[in-house]
């Protein structure tokens, strides 16, 4: 009897347990939603406020820094396409403008040809967004690029206009 009252016991003390993490996981969840729910409406502001400018207002510098602020990244890079070429175009950085602008000027002159076999020049043309592990990536990736920023890691996402690969 004692034996079956021990068992009994435990089966309870398991089942509360079993309730206490399904209680957990149905927070994380919730919790999930709001960020993801939050992450849009950020995006959103984000957007109305450079739908607001016009390009004379150099849009594509301010789109660095609005995405930035708006999102869970460290930095964004914005890059141009030119002639086949792409080169740094404006930076965002977390640490703050200073850093982002440090960054931006040593970037200067890393420019990479647009071509096979760079991951940046398959998301142009598939206009595909990818992330990219710059060990696992080798030649595919912009060297003086990964060594400049030191990411082991980022994505590579293209913005179009009129079906086009602009930045």
């Amino acid at each position: 009897m004692a034996q079956a009252g021990r068992e009994a016991t435990a089966a309870r003390a398991a089942e509360r347990a079993l309730i206490e993490l399904l209680a957990l996981e149905r927070e994380i969840t919730e919790l999930e939603y709001v960020r993801r729910s939050d992450a849009l409406d950020r995006v959103s502001d984000a957007a109305r406020r450079l739908g607001e400018l016009s390009w004379s207002e150099d849009i594509l510098t301010r789109a660095a820094t609005e995405l930035g602020a708006c999102s869970e990244f460290d930095r964004v890079l914005f890059s141009e396409t030119d002639g086949g070429v792409i080169a740094p175009l404006a930076i965002w950085d977390a640490e703050g403008t200073r850093a982002g602008e440090e960054t931006l000027a040593a970037l200067a002159d890393t420019r990479a040809r647009l071509e096979y076999p760079l991951l940046e020049y398959e998301v142009a043309r598939r206009q595909t967004p990818e992330v990219v592990v710059v060990a696992a990536a080798g030649a595919r990736t912009p060297r003086l690029l990964a060594e400049v920023l030191g990411w082991k890691s980022y994505v590579v996402a293209p913005v179009t206009a009129a079906g086009e690969t602009i930045v």
